[in-house]
């Protein structure tokens, strides 16, 4: 009571001619020369600090640093008291309170007050940092104490009040996902009758419940929970997480592929133009980042009834930002393959934001390659893409996602103000005359050997054009100069392997069969790092099997 009074006289402060004085005094006896340790003491110094920034408050609180109390370099610090586990002297928090200090509404008026944006340009770190480091590092963190994770339940009851609907998903880290997690599976054994169980199980319903009032915030915190691919605490193998799946039951069930692609095309806008309210070119990267991140978890959900269309503009929309510029505004439009015709982002694309495109596209053909048509639900015949492996890693269509990917930056180099900026330009682009045409070939044999009732060989041309083109994506898109040398090096081999293999001509005598190059090329990528690769190696050599020569088994034993 005695801070939360001193901490509203710092205003009158202000109307004394010895106002220094007076701060010095504060500083002196309320908060111990600068030796900050209680949640009072913060709110009394925040209060004053913020009041009179003009005074020397380098010297009246020497341990904290950097323009703003809520500095990044002040995590630590910060953490510790707002978790209250600041001190070695336990007289100092011997008694537990109920409620949420008062602390944090100051903590929450610098984040979303009327002046927020100043507050953040002035030095305090992004408030999804803070939440990182207090609420899932702190007070959800795996060793918290029930008393700490009662504070936390509460946190989150207050942080949803405050934050904006696009920022809700970034209160779903992996810590407070578990902690809701146990709570939510409490209440529905039964044994949820304890009031930490009370107040987190009111928590859960509540951001439930702010999912359900709004298809944009569910859409995001459920992507986010599905991009979480094993949280905390949870065992391998184990049954898919209750939370995840309450707000599966109760949020896709509302939702269509309109309402998807109306997310997908916010994410989009939100990438090229992130507004005036996030200020610096690392919190502009970081927004950025998110949205690319959303989107590409949009698009691989198989809980989601996502569509090829949306497959493909997700697809073509990351590939352009991370290959391609334009040089001047073309059109309008701003969403979708509009990456080209639409709104040129503003502020300019940095390379940091360009390399997480590029490694997210990697990353993301390589789980189209493995994903079979067979698993989307838009209500089509499966015909159209074949069956069985003929329908993995394509579109209904049979167009496979990695040749998109690259026929994308092929295009869109050719266009007029439209320049390409991967590294290595020069030689991105012989690679891309020479592979898609390439490509293209595989895909019309594999449709003529599909409706001729060919299917083996239909199954073994698709899998080399997945290879290839997973292999030809690896060598445009990675941002290490070697692994883009090594994997461009394969690329011939495997031309020439489908040159062979497509040819009525018997091999020379002599000359190895296509299936122990393609051998000798599959053993050596299950050397590489390239988790991609390795898993795409037993789907590619599965219809090769029936072909296996002596000189082919022996490279797989020997």
């Amino acid at each position: 009571v005695a801070y939360v009074t001193l901490a509203a006289m710092v205003p009158a402060l202000g109307q004394f001619a010895f106002r220094d004085e007076l701060i010095t005094m504060f500083v002196a006896v309320a908060l111990d020369e600068g030796a900050i340790e209680t949640p009072d003491e913060l709110l009394l110094a925040m209060r004053l600090r913020a009041a009179y920034p003009s005074y020397d408050w380098s010297s009246a609180l020497p341990q904290w640093q950097g323009r703003h109390m809520l500095a990044a370099r002040n995590g630590k610090r910060l953490a510790a008291i707002l978790c209250e586990t600041s001190s070695d002297k336990p007289a100092l928090f011997s008694s537990w309170h109920p409620q949420l200090h008062s602390v944090w509404d100051e903590v929450f008026s610098v984040y979303f007050g009327a002046g927020a944006g100043k507050e953040t340009s002035a030095g305090a770190m992004e408030f999804s940092t803070l939440w990182e480091r207090v609420a899932d590092g702190g007070l959800f963190a795996g060793n918290a104490s029930q008393f700490r994770r009662y504070w936390g339940y509460l946190l989150l009851e207050r942080a949803l009040e405050h934050v904006g609907e696009d920022a809700i998903a970034t209160l779903i880290t992996p810590n407070v996902v578990r902690a809701l997690t146990e709570q939510v599976a409490s209440a529905s054994g039964g044994s949820g009758k304890s009031p930490l169980s009370k107040v987190g199980q009111r928590a859960a319903e509540r951001l439930v419940a702010a999912c359900e009032g709004n298809t944009k915030v569910g859409l995001a915190v459920l992507t986010q929970l599905l991009g979480q691919q094993k949280l905390a605490g949870q065992a391998a193998g184990s049954a898919p997480p209750t939370l995840r799946a309450l707000l599966t039951g109760r949020i896709v069930a509302t939702l269509d592929s309109e309402a998807i692609f109306r997310y997908v095309c916010d994410l989009q806008q939100m990438f090229l133009e992130p507004g005036t309210t996030v200020q610096g070119a690392r919190a502009v990267d970081k927004q950025r980042a998110w949205a690319v991140d959303q989107m590409v978890r949009v698009a691989r959900a198989a809980q989601l009834p996502v569509t090829d269309a949306l497959t493909t503009d997700v697809l073509r929309f990351v590939a352009v930002h991370a290959s391609l510029q334009r040089t001047t505004t073309v059109g309008g439009g701003a969403c979708g393959v509009a990456a080209l015709d639409g709104t040129m982002p503003t502020p300019a694309l940095s390379q940091t934001t360009r390399d997480h495109c590029s490694s997210t596209l990697v990353a993301f053909v390589g789980d189209l390659s493995r994903i079979s048509t067979h698993g989307r639900s838009e209500g089509q015949s499966d015909d159209a893409a074949g069956s069985g492996r003929l329908a993995v890693g394509c579109s209904r269509e049979g167009l496979v996602w990695s040749t998109l990917a690259l026929q994308t930056v092929a295009e869109g180099a050719k266009r007029k103000k439209v320049s390409m900026v991967l590294p290595g330009n020069d030689e991105v682009q012989v690679l891309l005359d020479k592979t898609l045409p390439v490509l293209q070939r595989m895909a019309k044999r594999t449709r003529e050997h599909a409706e001729a009732g060919q299917t083996e060989a239909a199954q073994r041309v698709r899998a080399l054009e997945l290879l290839l083109g997973t292999v030809s994506v690896l060598a445009v898109f990675s941002t290490e100069p070697a692994t883009r040398a090594e994997y461009a090096e394969v690329v011939p081999e495997l031309c020439e392997c489908f040159a062979r293999l497509d040819s009525s001509e018997e091999v020379a005598e002599g000359e190895p069969q296509p299936v122990e190059v393609l051998t000798e090329i599959l053993i050596s990528f299950l050397t590489k790092d390239s988790l991609i690769l390795r898993k795409l190696c037993e789907q590619v050599f599965a219809p090769f099997t029936t072909l296996v020569t002596a000189a082919a088994l022996d490279s797989i034993i020997g």
